[in-house]
């Protein structure tokens, strides 16, 4: 039994130290590869650290050559500093040398003139002022000679010059102005033709004569010639009627031609009420609302005069609101200005003075009238609203382009312009606008004063360097 304990015990010793045995070798050998990995993983840190030492060693060397080229470029700048010192210094002392030597000469050349000029004096027996006197007499004698002669050639060869500027610029705009404002072209079918011309030409021929325009038929057209658009534009029409009816005769454009006669009256009647409307003026008679409405079939300078009346009207009432002058007098001078142009040479010389004596039949202000005759300068202007008319005339008669500029920066100045000339002292109020090639500003004062238009000109001198600037005062 003791035996068998024995056994059994030492075979329980065995098996534990088996056991033991192999789980403490496993151990060691799984102690043994977290060793290796370890050292693996030290020698990559060690080289890892090697390389950014190394690294920092040649960033090291690069400063240390970098700040030891630095030091030599300093050096050299330096040394040329020193140089260009002495150099200054040699310079600034040549140059008082020859301030000195200057100086000296400055100083004897004085001396030459005093004595030249007292050796004249005692030849001429005149003193120094007397001399001077003298000499700017004759100066000015020659000047004026010279001048007188200059004067006389200019006025002999100006007009030949003129003449030939005009006849040249007349050679090529003629044919193109020419036919775009004279001609009228209607399309007609080819057998609508024989209706127009007639038996043995007799419609063309009448429509001739009671149009007043030259009739040319052609294949597929009928061309309407004539200067006054009004003429045309009624051939036009009558032309257009005669083509609706079934038959036409002498007696049929007769009563077509009168038909469209007082058509077109009632259009110019509706026109010239039309234009007073949109300024927000009572209409004027039927009379003159009608040759207003006129103007409507004429041209000046590329612009519909009717449209350019109605334009400057819209100036002259906002400058005139600006200025604190009358808008509502304003307005109708501006809407009338060119009246004259739709009347015959028999009311007057030119138009502005036909407008006058036209105007002068209806219950207007004669200021203006005034406006209407002085605004060519065919009289002289009698209101300030008068003076500021061919101010808007001129402005209304520019480029369509140019009276359409809205660049933000341009209205600045413009703007600026104005507020500058408001805050001059003695000004009541201040207009700046652009006409075509330049600002304008218009200034009205308290009182005449001839340092005004300085003031004015020195306050405004910063922004001539951006677009150049007129004034124009407006004083009574």
């Amino acid at each position: 039994m003791t035996l068998l304990f024995l056994a059994g015990f030492s075979l329980s010793l065995l098996i534990c130290y088996l056991y033991i045995s192999t789980r403490f070798g496993s151990l060691r050998q799984k102690g043994l590869l977290i060793l290796k990995q370890a050292e693996k993983e030290a020698e990559k840190e060690r080289h890892a650290v090697e390389i950014q030492l190394q690294e920092h060693k040649a960033l090291l060397q690069k400063e240390e050559a970098k700040l030891k080229f630095q030091k030599e470029q300093q050096a050299v700048f330096h040394k040329q500093l020193q140089q260009e010192q002495e150099h200054l210094r040699k310079d600034r002392s040549n140059l008082e040398k020859d301030k000195s030597a200057l100086f000296e000469k400055s100083k004897l050349l004085e001396k030459s003139h005093n004595d030249a000029l007292s050796s004249l004096e005692k030849i001429s027996h005149l003193s120094h002022k007397e001399a001077k006197l003298e000499l700017l007499h004759s100066v000015e004698k020659e000047i004026e000679n010279e001048l007188l002669q200059k004067k006389k050639e200019l006025l002999e060869h100006s007009p030949i010059e003129a003449q030939k500027i005009l006849f040249s610029a007349i050679e090529r705009l003629s044919q193109g102005s020419t036919k775009e404002h004279s001609l009228t072209e209607i399309s007609l079918s080819s057998n609508l033709i024989p209706r127009i011309i007639g038996k043995g030409g007799r419609n063309i021929q009448m429509l001739e004569k009671l149009l007043d325009v030259t009739l040319t038929v052609e294949q597929t057209s009928l061309i309407i010639s004539s200067h006054n658009p009004k003429n045309r534009y009624l051939a036009s029409l009558t032309i257009q009627s005669l083509l609706e009816t079934e038959k036409i005769t002498p007696v049929i454009i007769r009563d077509t031609l009168e038909k469209v006669s007082q058509q077109i009256e009632k259009e110019m009647i509706e026109e010239g009420k039309k234009a007073c409307k949109k300024i927000g003026l009572t209409p004027f008679p039927e009379k003159l609302s009608a040759l207003l409405g006129s103007l409507l079939f004429r041209s000046s300078v590329g612009q519909n005069t009717l449209k350019h009346s109605i334009e400057v009207a819209e100036l002259m009432a906002i400058v005139a609101s600006e200025m604190n002058l009358d808008a509502d007098t304003a307005k109708k001078m501006g809407l009338l200005h060119d009246i004259g142009k739709a009347l015959s040479p028999e009311w007057g010389a030119t138009h502005a003075l036909a407008g006058k004596k036209f105007l002068e039949q209806f219950d207007l202000h004669p200021t203006i009238i005034n406006g209407v005759s002085s605004h060519h300068q065919d009289e002289k202007a009698q209101s300030l609203e008068a003076r500021l008319l061919p101010i808007c005339d001129k402005i209304s008669a520019q480029p369509l382009g140019v009276r359409k500029q809205s660049d933000p920066t341009f209205l600045s100045i413009v703007q600026e312009c104005e507020e500058i000339a408001k805050s001059v002292p003695k000004v009541s109020s201040a207009w700046a606008h652009y006409a075509g090639s330049h600002v304008e500003v218009l200034v009205r004062a308290d009182c005449e004063q001839e340092s005004l238009y300085e003031n004015l000109r020195s306050a405004l001198s910063a922004l001539q360097t951006k677009l150049p600037i007129t004034i124009t005062l407006l004083s009574t």
